[in-house]
């Protein structure tokens, strides 16, 4: 801290999975610029671009672009002998070196140093104590699982807002008197206590009977307390709360969080009528939030196949457009997988080949192509792309015969699920999961006229402006719901 430490970046937990879910930071070390400065930034960032669950899927949000240019803005101040002190940025925190040295202990967590905020709340804060008995799970044994019987709950299983079924772990039934203590019931709110500390979810109504494992708390509504369960889920599955559960929490490797820190934690408490208005407000925006969902994750482009259409192989209507080389021009754009949306023919990014660190062997090409990925489980990615530059080796750049089929119906018919069922067969079969170009090509596509193929592009370009409608609808209400929460804390005031 005092000769060498010059910024610590704090990535999000999972980042490294499926390999480990430890919560992990970057130090960086530069004693010429720590000699120069009296200050230390903290930045801390929430998405890399995939999901933070064991299958690491493919998401919008990605904040490395950002982070990197804050970084760099800051080492650049550094360099240039310029003072760090009033720096701002979005996903930065510049923290004076006396404040890491003065306790001792050299704490390095970012929301240790964060502006503490002063609730401004209409409503009174009472403890959690007040209103909740919290409790922790059992230590089960690994010999203690069976194949199948009373679920046990896992920390892996409490996700953000909801508890998932993922690798489930059974003790047997005979054992359910002895764990009693432990035995949970639909609704019931659960909290990760270690690792993504702070994180709350909550079991489906209809789940079957559940005993809990260690390090996973149980929030139980005291009877004669003035609490709603669902306004206290409401409150508690919050940034805001797992934001302080994370500067509340303890340990190096891993976030350990203590119930005795959880029955402390004040909330702001209304009337009941007030938590009950609160709740339905919520539960309204919710609903609209549900269904535009339902609409974005289910759409997929269908297309009526008429029987007088001819049937035709895919070879007939389009040929590789490209060439694989390893004389890669740096400055040229660069597309693989991890550039394109699933299910969507929607572009995520197009950075250079500077940038994503091309050095393998790639296709280039130039001008309009369809690309088409051919590894498994990256089947359902294409794109259409008018440029000059490069994609990866493990995608076809497909050119078009134009005089017979339009790039649009293309795509959308190679994204349908007929499609992928005509090309299931192949990848199933192969000890490699993808799919050779002579499979590819001689996988059979319907061929309309051009004057229909419009028509059902035209159609299908309508509905996607309906997908995106529902996109923005889910943006608009989940900050509905942000700002009735943070009307219920108060005006939040730095001090």
């Amino acid at each position: 801290v005092d000769d060498y430490l010059v910024a610590v970046v704090s990535l999000p937990a999972g980042v490294f999975q499926p390999y480990s879910g430890v919560k992990t930071s970057i130090l960086i070390l530069d004693k010429e610029l720590a000699k120069r400065s009296s200050t230390i930034g903290f930045f801390k960032f929430e998405n890399d671009g995939f999901g933070l669950g064991a299958q690491r899927k493919l998401i919008i949000k990605n904040d490395l672009p950002k982070v990197e240019a804050e970084i760099g803005n800051f080492l650049s101040l550094l360099r240039m002998g310029e003072s760090t002190s009033d720096y701002k940025h979005e996903l930065g925190l510049v923290i004076d070196k006396r404040e890491i040295t003065e306790t001792g202990d050299y704490n390095l967590s970012r929301e240790r140093f964060q502006k503490i905020s002063v609730n401004t709340s209409n409503y009174p804060f009472v403890a959690l104590s007040e209103l909740v008995n919290v409790k922790n799970g059992f230590a089960f044994k690994s010999e203690d699982y069976i194949d199948k019987g009373l679920r046990v709950i896992r920390i892996k299983n409490v996700q953000k807002g909801k508890v998932i079924d993922n690798d489930p772990k059974f003790i047997a039934f005979e054992r359910q008197k002895e764990f009693i203590e432990f035995a949970l019931k639909a609704s019931d709110i659960l909290m990760s206590l270690t690792g993504n500390v702070g994180r709350v979810g909550r079991l489906k109504i209809e789940h079957e009977p559940a005993v809990l494992n260690q390090r996973v708390a149980y929030i139980q509504p005291k009877k004669d307390a003035q609490c709603l369960d669902e306004y206290l889920f409401l409150l508690l599955n919050t940034d805001k709360f797992e934001s302080d559960a994370i500067a509340g929490s303890s340990g190096v490797a891993q976030a350990n969080l203590s119930s005795k820190w959880v029955s402390h934690y004040q909330i702001p408490l209304p009337p009941l009528e007030v938590q009950k208005a609160i709740v339905s407000e919520i539960k309204g925006y919710q609903k609209v939030i549900d269904g535009a969902r339902a609409v974005v994750d289910n759409y997929r482009p269908q297309i009526s196949i008429e029987a007088e259409w001819p049937i035709v192989k895919l070879g007939q209507l389009c040929s590789v457009g490209g060439t694989i080389t390893t004389d890669v021009d740096l400055t040229l754009p660069y597309i693989g997988a991890d550039s394109i949306e699933s299910d969507t023919g929607k572009l995520l990014k197009m950075e250079s080949a500077k940038s994503q660190k091309v050095n393998g062997p790639v296709y280039a090409f130039n001008g309009e192509r369809l690309l088409y990925s051919k590894i498994r489980p990256y089947l359902n990615k294409l794109s259409i792309v008018n440029l000059n530059g490069y994609c990866s080796s493990d995608m076809y750049p497909l050119l078009l015969d134009y005089s017979k089929v339009k790039i649009a119906f293309l795509a959308a018919f190679m994204l349908s699920e007929t499609f992928n069922a005509r090309i299931h067969g192949y990848y199933e079969r192969a000890s490699i999961p993808k799919i050779n170009r002579s499979q590819l090509f001689q996988t059979e596509i319907p061929l309309p006229p051009l004057t229909t193929q419009r028509a059902i592009v035209a159609e299908i370009e309508a509905e996607q402006k309906l997908v995106d409608a529902n996109r923005e609808l889910i943006a608009r209400f989940e900050k509905k719901i942000q700002a009735v929460l943070a009307r219920v804390w108060g005006e939040m005031e730095e001090r």
